[in-house]
């Protein structure tokens, strides 16, 4: 299965609870807003799903409340994209009455939603950086959470759907929806157990708002342990290799963004360079525990942002990257090699 609709066509298939959800809604569509999501992925996958439910004879429309993104460049994504009715600027500002938009209006904040998704900045959390910071820190992280967490409060969602990186602080964030009476359960969960051939572990942590769960009979905690366990039983191991979904060499949108590639690798190194000294200390006790020496025989690649991979390779890709992914490179190329592997090598 390498078909983006065929997937979500079969987890509506393997999720006949969604009927319900239809039944339920009578109608209506589901309010959905969104925090921080970049490229509106939940909106996109919402969408797959109404599509999958329409095609079995049942109505599942969906609603976007309003978006909010800080990134000038995903704003315009958003906008051109999606056109939400409201854009707003800083989630730091929704926990106020009114808020600033994109485009730098003061407008109320709407409330009435059903599911807000929010993946909240996780650079204060992230096992890369060297300053790591708690949820109660004052950073970027804490503070985005925190908007996020008063929005929340104020208005109250019935469900609440947060992401991010495996090493933020789930058990405080937790906590933290337990004082506004939200019971959440965190969970893991890698994208090649879920019909990708591609790994990546993220976070993702499910809210129910206990109050509202109360007048309907339902019990908070049981609704959350109850979403882990449907999705742990919805995993499907990807059942394709990458190749299938790849596009063809000559498909005009290749050369266009390897044009674009090439265009921005021309930008001087130097003005991005990054401090990887957490992740050189960790490369540096790999090789001395494997024994690996200290050569770069994949990359060639040097302190001075100068990098020489093999002349088959994609150049252009390699010298847009950093030098932690040079050095990891040739530790996994020595690695290969000490077993007598070339993993460069194709058949």
């Amino acid at each position: 299965m390498a078909s983006i609709p065929d997937m979500f066509a079969d987890i509506v298939k393997r999720m006949p609870e969604l009927e319900k959800v239809s039944k339920h809604l009578n109608g209506r569509s589901l309010r959905v807003a969104t925090m921080c999501s970049g490229t509106e992925s939940p909106l996109l996958a919402l969408g797959m799903i109404s599509r999958a439910m329409a095609a079995n004879g049942h109505t599942f429309k969906v609603e976007h409340v309003f978006s909010c993104e800080i990134e000038p460049f995903k704003q315009a994504y958003i906008e051109r994209n999606f056109s939400p009715p409201i854009l707003f600027r800083d989630v730091c500002e929704l926990g106020g009455s009114k808020a600033t938009t994109a485009y730098g209006a003061l407008v109320d904040i709407p409330g009435n939603v059903d599911l807000l998704v929010a993946g909240t900045s996780c650079v204060d959390f992230s096992n890369l950086n060297n300053a790591r910071l708690g949820i109660d820190a004052g950073g970027e992280s804490s503070n985005t959470f925190h908007g996020m967490l008063n929005w929340v409060k104020r208005h109250r969602p019935a469900v609440v759907i947060l992401e991010n990186v495996c090493s933020a602080p789930w058990k405080e964030i937790v906590l933290k929806l337990q004082t506004i009476d939200y019971a959440a359960q965190p969970a893991r969960f890698d994208t090649k157990q879920y019909y990708i051939p591609h790994t990546r572990t993220r976070g993702y942590c499910v809210a129910f708002d206990s109050r509202a769960a109360k007048k309907q009979g339902l019990d908070g905690l049981r609704l959350s342990e109850d979403w882990l366990e449907r999705v742990k039983n919805m995993a499907r191991p990807a059942s394709c290799p990458l190749d299938t979904y790849l596009l063809e060499g000559d498909d005009p949108r290749i050369w266009t963004a390897r044009a674009k590639l090439v265009q921005d690798a021309g930008v001087d190194r130097r003005a991005a360079k990054t401090d990887w000294g957490r992740c050189e200390s960790r490369h540096q006790k790999e090789r001395f525990n494997k024994e690996l020496g200290s050569k770069r025989p994949m990359t060639g690649w040097d302190e001075s942002g100068f990098c020489q991979p093999p002349d088959y390779a994609w150049g252009d890709w390699w010298k847009t990257q950093v030098e932690r992914v040079w050095d990891l490179s040739d530790i996994l190329y020595l690695t290969f090699a000490q077993r007598g592997i070339d993993p460069l090598f194709k058949s």
